[in-house]
């Protein structure tokens, strides 16, 4: 009779004889499976030591939700005040956290308010006016962090002669010139084209 015991990444087998001895363990053959493709996930400067996870630029979660609003009001451009619940419901944004994020877009002159029962928030430019790069430098401050951010030279055993301090500069400029060059007419745009590709369609 033989039993196979279950390991991590690999099996154990031992064969018991009939009155209860025991042969040594099988030499054990270790089995390493590649991680799929999907477990490699850019994600910010904060994740930096966590294993196979990359990082070029840091995009907190306060500013992805303030690209979310910004969008909704784009979306609605145009029909007058938004309240914060219609956007946090829109959006799945914790109202809790959208009222502040609302009003530093507002200090940044990308929103206004209206007061009163039909008040809320409305876009205070043209969505063509506003850039992704706009709104994450109201959120987080210019410039975008690059790698070495969270490192100041002073800290760095190689200082102003890391080789790959102009390589992260590059990569960080190319990144920048994406969100700078993507302004929130066009992500309306993919927005609606999204939203029109799920909607049901019915024949007569």
């Amino acid at each position: 009779m033989d039993t196979k015991l279950k390991g991590y990444g690999h099996a154990r087998t031992r064969y018991v004889k009939p009155h209860g001895q025991l042969h040594a363990p099988a030499r054990r053959k270790l089995t390493l499976t590649p991680l799929p493709s999907s477990t490699i996930t850019p994600v910010g400067i904060g994740d930096l030591g966590t294993p196979n996870r990359i990082s070029i630029v840091d995009v907190s979660q306060k500013s992805r939700y303030a690209l979310k609003a910004v969008l909704e009001l784009s979306f609605r451009f145009g029909q007058g005040p938004i309240s914060i619940s219609q956007i946090a419901k829109a959006q799945a944004i914790p109202a809790r956290f959208l009222e502040a994020i609302l009003a530093q877009l507002k200090r940044g002159g990308f929103v206004a308010s209206r007061r009163g029962n039909e008040g809320g928030y409305i876009l205070a430019r043209s969505p063509a006016e506003v850039s992704v790069g706009d709104v994450l430098r109201v959120l987080q401050g210019p410039p975008l962090s690059t790698l070495c951010a969270n490192h100041p030279q002073a800290e760095c055993p190689h200082g102003t002669d890391c080789i790959f301090a102009k390589l992260w500069q590059r990569a960080c400029s190319a990144v920048d010139a994406v969100y700078d060059s993507t302004n929130f007419q066009d992500m309306t745009d993919n927005y609606r084209a999204t939203l029109r590709a799920k909607a049901p369609t019915y024949s007569i």
